[in-house]
């Protein structure tokens, strides 16, 4: 052993002593955490093996614990551990279970490729219990409620976000599009976002010491989208998360809007608002929010009508309403291969997105892998960070892997792009809608946003898509077809022309299925 190795171990070793002296405090689990990440499987095992039976197994330090043990383990039932610890906690710190959930969030999205498995894990680690948490203690330090009201009919809309990020962050662009919307619909709206993503200190609330917190965007950019000025209500970042929560209920009770609209997955304002309005709601994923609401958008007809249980009694889900609509298309500059450095004989196949490094994985890389060393003149185009290749495709062929930076004019790559091809992942619904609507053909797996969206033409497994991919390689006319299916399905599924009525008729029922329940709580 070299005297590096040894200094090494004598460094893991006092890390290891300061936990013990004093596991709840976050900063010896943070010296601890990159020692323990890199000193070798057998001697990680002896170390996780001495934590487990000499650190408390209640109170923070067993939350600190497990949340470590989750990061270095990245196994789903070390996360659930993790968040038993947190709703375990008798003083529960608002801030600390949102920085594990927006950490839990991250990780699950990294390492589910299929919604059902999305839902399955984020129900293990605890998190719909913990955001009821969240509800629970809004509703004990909120100051001021509004009075029950009944509107007999919406005028006045408060839209519910929880992160206003730039405009390539896609919740944030939904979100925004669906302000413009109902602003073109004559009605009154306000934004109100506690900007719950940017958990003040977060890296000292989880054991790891990892930081999730989300880019904030600026006013410039979001007016882009919005046909007039919006009055915005935006949580101070300098206050606690309880804090900036128990302020906009003020601002909520101000304004008294006649509809609460939610944009997101989650929202403890939303589940206090239920108490008193209309609610309906549009989960950033093709599945039902974890909120309580009394219609919930589904892109999904066969949902139509249907209430379900997927979160538990906590909430109460109204009935889906059909509604597939999620983004306009921007419009498309002028673009050439010339002005991305691209072959002009190759095949480029493209991925969008900004989480790619962590999202291309597994087997669907080594199959992509495979595709790109037997076919020389292949170049896969990754748009949405040039900072790093993945891991996963680092042993590609010099050259077929070609990296940019966000693109505002998307439609005009696509442009310069044969086939779509969306990985085994959660996310990449808006850039499927993208490619679909600008005539790229898309392939993508039916379990995920992106299949959700592509619907019949999304594809049950990796032998199905990769068959479909060798196929779309060997013929042109194939592929070009499929694009122009796809096209043609796009526009009537996500037709911008009926969207608005089609709102209109959620809004109307969520708030005739208020009337009965708020009607019922009054008697």
């Amino acid at each position: 052993m070299n005297n590096e190795s040894q200094l090494q171990l004598v460094y893991l070793s006092d890390a290891l002593d300061q936990v013990l002296a004093d596991p709840g405090a976050a900063y010896v689990w943070h010296q601890l955490a990159p020692l323990l990440a890199n000193c070798g499987q057998e001697l990680q095992e002896q170390v996780l093996q001495l934590l487990q039976k000499n650190v408390p197994q209640h109170g923070i330090p067993a939350f600190l614990h497990q949340s470590l043990r989750a990061s270095i383990l990245r196994r789903t039932e070390e996360y659930q551990l993790a968040g038993q610890a947190l709703l375990a906690l008798q003083t529960p710190h608002l801030d600390r279970i949102q920085a594990f959930i927006a950490l839990c969030w991250a990780r699950m999205l990294e390492s589910n490729a299929d919604m059902a498995a999305f839902v399955s894990a984020m129900q293990k680690c605890m998190i719909p219990a913990l955001i009821a948490r969240m509800a629970g203690m809004l509703q004990q330090a909120a100051s001021q409620q509004p009075t029950r009201r009944i509107p007999g009919e919406i005028k006045k809309v408060a839209v519910l976000t929880s992160h206003l990020g730039s405009l390539h962050h896609a919740p944030t662009r939904l979100m925004l599009q669906h302000v413009a919307m109902l602003m073109e619909m004559g009605m009154q709206v306000e934004l109100f976002c506690c900007q719950e993503m940017l958990v003040p200190h977060m890296p000292q609330l989880l054991g790891n010491g990892e930081d999730c917190t989300v880019a904030v965007g600026e006013l410039s950019e979001w007016s882009q989208v919005l046909p007039q000025s919006l009055p915005l209500h935006i949580g101070n970042r300098r206050l606690g998360l309880l804090r900036r929560f128990a302020n906009m209920t003020e601002n909520l009770v101000h304004y008294d809007p006649d509809l609460v609209f939610m944009v997101g997955m989650y929202s403890p304002l939303q589940e206090w608002m239920y108490n008193f309005r209309p609610c309906l709601a549009l989960a950033t994923h093709a599945t039902a929010p974890i909120a309580s609401c009394d219609t919930w958008l589904s892109a999904d007809s066969r949902l139509s009508g249907k209430v379900l249980g997927l979160w538990g009694d906590d909430f109460k889900l109204g009935p889906a309403f059909h509604y597939p609509w999620r983004i306009r298309l921007n419009p498309v500059q002028a673009c050439s291969r010339d002005m991305l450095g691209l072959p002009p004989q190759a095949t480029v196949l493209v991925i969008a997105g900004y989480r790619l490094a962590q999202e291309i994985q597994g087997e669907w890389a080594q199959r992509m892998l495979h595709m790109l060393q037997q076919h020389p003149d292949l170049i896969l185009l990754l748009v949405g960070d040039d900072s790093q290749t993945p891991p996963a495709l680092a042993h590609a062929p010099e050259g077929q892997v070609r990296l940019l930076p966000h693109q505002e004019n998307l439609g005009g790559i696509y442009a310069c792009c044969d086939i779509y091809v969306n990985p085994a992942r959660m996310g990449g619904g808006f850039s499927v809608l993208e490619a679909m609507g600008n005539g790229l053909p898309v392939l993508a797996l039916a379990g995920g946003d992106g299949g959700k969206k592509l619907q019949q033409y999304a594809h049950k497994d990796l032998d199905a898509y990769f068959a479909q991919l060798a196929t779309w390689l060997r013929d042109s006319s194939a592929r070009e077809q499929a694009g122009r299916q796809q096209k043609v399905m796009y526009f009537q599924q996500y037709d911008l022309a009926s969207a608005s009525s089609a709102l209109k008729l959620a809004m109307e029922q969520a708030r005739t299925h208020a009337q009965t329940r708020l009607k019922a709580v009054q008697s």
